[in-house]
Parts: C-alpha cells; structure tokens; sequence
C-alpha cells in the first residue's frame, strides 16, 4: 500500500506542478479529443487524491469500506491509464514519451522505455491495487469481516 502511496502522490503532484508539460505530453499523443485537455487538470488531482485517501483508509478497522473505495478508484485510474497508453503509438510514445512522471521508475532504469513495459508496470500496480480490495489491511494487521 505505502508503494501505491508514494507513487499517486508524488506522479500527482508532479504533473500539477507541470501542468502545462502534462497537458502539452497529452496533445502530442493525439490519443484524446481536444476538448478533454481542459480536463488534464483532473487526472492528477486524482492521483494525489488517491494518495490521499489511502493514507486516510488506512488507519482504522472501521474504515474498511472507505479502503476498498480507495483501491478502486487506484485501480480504475490504472486501467484507464493503460488502455490510454496502449491507445498510444509506439513511436509517438518514443519520441514524446510517457507524460506518467511520478518516481519515474522506467525512467531512470531505461531512457525511453517502451509502452510495453509501461503498460506491464502499470498492471502490476493495478493487480496491487485489486489485492488491497480484496484483501484489507489496516495498520498492518488484518481487518476482520
């Protein structure tokens, strides 16, 4: 959970405070309607929130619920964001790259890493982010049902 933190806070906050580079990563892709770029705002605003509340869901066995709504809205983000990127040519993708920021993992173990190995990172989060529905953890123990 504490990964799936870092990464929607810091991916989140990385693009609001480069919003006009996200936005324009965005229309390069040429993946999207004009008119949704106004809206580029709102995905990371998602992501930190997303961050945000599974900070806040996490500290209660009482929160349970608002847990499971925080691993979905982790996973429906992912899913989103893949079928965004497979959506992407593969060499738009190389030449304007990813626009994912965050701790840029793929980044720094590869200069332009290809979708594909985005798209599998992106499904191992997004498998994380499906454990965290189904199994609840709440301060390291387990929730009971």
């Amino acid at each position: 959970m504490l990964l799936l933190i870092v990464i929607w806070i810091a991916a989140g906050l990385t693009k609001l405070l480069a919003l006009d580079t996200f936005k324009q990563v965005v229309i390069n892709h040429s993946v999207l309607p004009f008119w949704a770029i106004r809206w580029a705002w709102a995905v990371p605003a998602l992501e930190v929130f997303a961050g945000v509340l599974l900070i806040v869901a996490g500290g209660s066995s009482k929160r349970v619920a608002l847990h499971r709504w925080a691993a979905a809205l982790s996973a429906g983000l992912l899913a989103a964001f893949i079928v965004y990127v497979a959506a992407v040519p593969e060499h738009v993708f190389q030449e304007v790259g990813c626009g994912c920021e965050g701790l840029g993992i793929l980044s720094r173990l590869m200069d332009r890493p290809p979708r594909s190995a985005v798209i599998g990172l992106d499904g191992a989060l997004l498998a994380a982010s499906a454990w965290l529905w189904f199994r609840p953890r709440v301060c390291g123990s387990e929730v009971q049902k």
